[in-house]
């Protein structure tokens, strides 16, 4: 069976389009979550990293979408090991 796997690249072009779609800015994000820098903002644009499950979910209600809407899937699937 087939694991699928999360696109980062993929999925924070999507957050960025989102966004940008909704008039929404890295600063507005960076205040929302009451980060200190907007740094992990732009590193989730540019899929350096992830957003945490937390913030997956305050990024959801900010853009009004689901957290599965948020997400893209890898067209590569990783074999399950077992």
């Amino acid at each position: 069976m087939d694991y699928p796997v999360i696109d980062m690249k993929r999925t924070g072009m999507k957050i960025k389009h989102l966004c940008r779609e909704r008039g929404i800015s890295v600063r507005d994000i960076k205040e929302f979550m009451n980060f200190s820098s907007s740094q992990s903002v732009y590193d989730w644009f540019h899929g350096k990293s992830m957003p945490s499950l937390d913030n997956f979910y305050a990024l959801s209600r900010l853009l009004h979408v689901s957290m599965e809407n948020l997400i893209c899937a890898s067209d590569q699937m990783k074999r399950e090991r077992g």
